[in-house]
C-alpha cells in the first residue's frame, strides 16, 4: 500500500472515530468518564491531526457533541466544557503558542468556534467570564 492511502486510510479513521464518539454521547446516558475519553478523542485529532476531511469531521462531531452536552442538565459536563475552552484559551495566550488559521492550526480555532457557537445552555456569556 502507498504512503498516501495509508494517510487516506487513517484519516478516514479518525473521522469514523470522531464521529462515533459524538454518536455514542447523543444515543446513550453515557457516564461523566466514557464523555471525557469522547471529547479527549475529538479534541485530539483537532489539535494534532492536518487533514482537512478529518479536521472538518471531527468539527462537525464537536458541534453535534457540545450541542448535546450542553442540553442537558449534569454540571459535571458543563464545566467540562468550559474547563476544555479555558485549557486551550490559557495555552495560546500564557505559553506563547502563535496560533495560525491555516491547516497547521485550524483545529484550535475549529475547536473554540464549535464550542461557543453551539452552547444550548442560556448564560453562554459566562464562558467569558472565566
Amino acid at each position: 500500500m502507498s504512503k498516501l492511502k495509508e494517510v487516506n486510510s487513517m484519516c478516514y479513521t479518525f473521522q469514523a472515530c470522531c464521529t462515533l464518539a459524538s454518536g455514542l454521547v447523543c444515543s446513550a446516558q453515557c457516564s461523566f468518564e466514557v464523555v471525557k475519553r469522547c471529547i479527549g478523542l475529538i479534541t485530539q485529532v483537532l489539535t494534532r491531526c492536518r487533514h482537512k476531511g478529518a479536521i472538518e469531521s471531527a468539527g462537525v462531531a464537536l458541534s453535534v457533541f457540545v450541542k448535546n452536552v450542553t442540553s442537558q442538565t449534569d454540571e459535571d459536563k458543563h464545566l467540562m466544557l468550559q474547563q476544555l475552552l479555558t485549557e486551550f484559551l490559557d495555552s495560546m495566550v500564557y505559553e506563547g503558542k502563535e496560533i495560525s488559521v491555516t491547516r497547521h492550526s485550524a483545529g484550535l480555532s475549529i475547536l473554540i468556534h464549535k464550542i461557543l457557537a453551539n452552547d444550548m445552555q442560556p448564560g453562554k456569556v459566562s464562558y467569558f467570564c472565566i
